[in-house]
C-alpha cells in the first residue's frame, strides 16, 4: 500500500493525468482502487470524488470514468482525484450494499480501522491517506441496484464541523446545482461517531458533500436510441431484468417525454441545409479521390438541384417518365 501511495503523491506533483491503482489486503484477501488523478495547469485546491462506496451504484463510477478521460488538465486550476470504485470486492460480486468479501457495508465502517477486515481496510486507507490529500471531498452514490431513486439531491452536514466547515460544505451543496439540497441534522460529538464516508472527512475539518443521482433511466435511453431494441437498452443500461424492464420504461411517462426530447435533439443534429448539401456535393464532385461514375453523379446531382438540365417529359400510354436529358 504504501509504494501505491507513494505514486500517487509523485503523480500529484506534475501536470496532467494520471491513471494508478492503490492495493490494500487483510490476512487472505486483496482488493484495488483504480484512481485517475488529474493535475491543472494551474495551481488551486485538491478535490477527492468518491464513487463505488457501494458496489451497485453504478452511476457515479461510469460517470467518473467519462469525466476523467475528457476532462482536460489545462483547464483546471488545482487537482482532481477520482476513486472510480472505492469497494471493488461489491463492485465485482454485484452485491446490494454490503460487500461479499466481509458481509460488511463500507459505509458504516468510517473512520475505518487498519487491522480490521478488508472493507474496514479501505475506509481508513480513504480517511487516513487519501483525505489527507484532499480540500473537499464529493462522496458520490446513485441509489442502489434495489433502488429507485427519485428526487436527486445532495446532502450536506449542517450541524457537524467547525462554522467554517459548514459554511464551505453549503457552498459546495449549492453550487452542485440540483433542486433538492439536504441539511443532514447529526451532531459528530467523536470522530468515533462519523461512520460515513462524507461525515468522515467532515470529522477531520474537511468540507464534504453527499450527492445521491440516478442516470440509469437517462442511459435506457441513450442506448435505445441507438437501435430502437427495449430489451437491449434495458441490458446495456445496467437493469437486471431488462425483457420486463425495457418494455415497462417505454411506457412510463418520463421516460416516453425524454424519449421524444432526446429523438428531436438528435433530428435536429443531424438536420442538412441545401447549402450544405450543395458544397458536400462539390466536395465529391471535384475530389480526384473519388472515381469518375461517383464525381459524374455528384455533378448530375448538383446539375438537377440548378437547374442546369433540361428535363423532358414523355407519356408512353398511360406511364410518365422523367429523365435529364445529358
Amino acid at each position: 500500500m504504501g509504494a501505491d501511495l507513494s505514486a500517487l503523491q509523485t503523480s500529484l506533483e506534475k501536470p496532467g493525468r494520471h491513471q494508478l491503482s492503490l492495493s490494500i489486503e487483510d490476512v487472505d484477501q486483496q482488493a484495488n482502487i483504480p484512481i485517475t488523478a488529474i493535475v491543472g495547469a494551474q495551481s488551486g485546491p485538491t478535490l477527492l470524488v468518491l464513487n463505488g462506496i457501494h458496489g451497485s451504484e453504478h452511476s457515479p463510477i461510469v460517470a467518473s470514468q467519462r469525466l476523467a478521460t475528457t476532462l482536460e488538465p489545462e483547464i483546471i486550476s488545482g487537482k482532481i482525484i477520482f476513486v472510480h470504485i472505492a469497494n471493488m470486492s461489491a463492485y465485482l460480486g454485484r452485491t446490494v450494499y454490503t460487500s461479499p468479501a466481509d458481509g460488511k457495508n463500507l459505509n458504516r465502517l468510517f473512520p475505518g480501522n487498519s487491522s480490521g477486515t478488508l472493507s474496514a481496510r479501505i475506509a481508513f486507507l480513504l480517511t487516513d491517506q487519501l483525505y489527507q490529500l484532499a480540500d473537499a471531498v464529493l462522496d458520490m452514490h446513485s441509489g442502489d441496484g434495489n433502488e429507485d431513486l427519485n428526487p436527486i439531491w445532495v446532502g450536506y452536514y449542517a450541524q457537524a464541523g467547525n462554522p467554517d466547515v459548514i459554511a464551505r460544505s453549503n457552498a459546495l451543496a449549492m453550487a452542485f446545482g440540483f433542486e433538492h439540497i439536504v441539511a443532514f441534522q447529526w451532531e459528530l460529538t467523536d470522530r468515533a461517531d462519523a461512520i460515513w464516508a462524507g461525515s468522515a472527512a467532515v470529522a477531520l475539518g474537511i468540507s464534504s458533500i453527499d450527492v445521491m443521482a440516478k442516470i440509469r433511466r437517462e442511459r435506457f435511453v441513450h442506448e435505445y436510441l441507438r437501435d430502437f431494441n427495449a430489451t437491449r437498452a434495458a441490458e446495456r443500461a445496467g437493469y437486471k431484468c431488462p425483457h420486463v424492464q425495457g418494455s415497462r420504461l417505454l411506457i412510463h411517462p418520463k421516460v416516453k417525454e425524454l424519449i421524444d426530447s432526446e429523438s428531436s435533439k438528435l433530428t435536429e443534429s443531424l438536420r442538412l441545409s441545401g447549402e450544405d448539401v450543395v458544397r458536400r456535393l462539390e466536395v465529391e464532385a471535384t475530389s480526384t479521390s473519388n472515381s469518375a461514375a461517383v464525381r459524374v453523379r455528384a455533378l448530375e446531382i448538383l446539375g438537377r438541384h440548378l437547374g442546369i438540365f433540361a428535363t423532358k417529359k414523355v407519356t408512353s400510354s398511360s406511364i410518365d417518365f422523367v429523365f435529364a436529358d445529358l
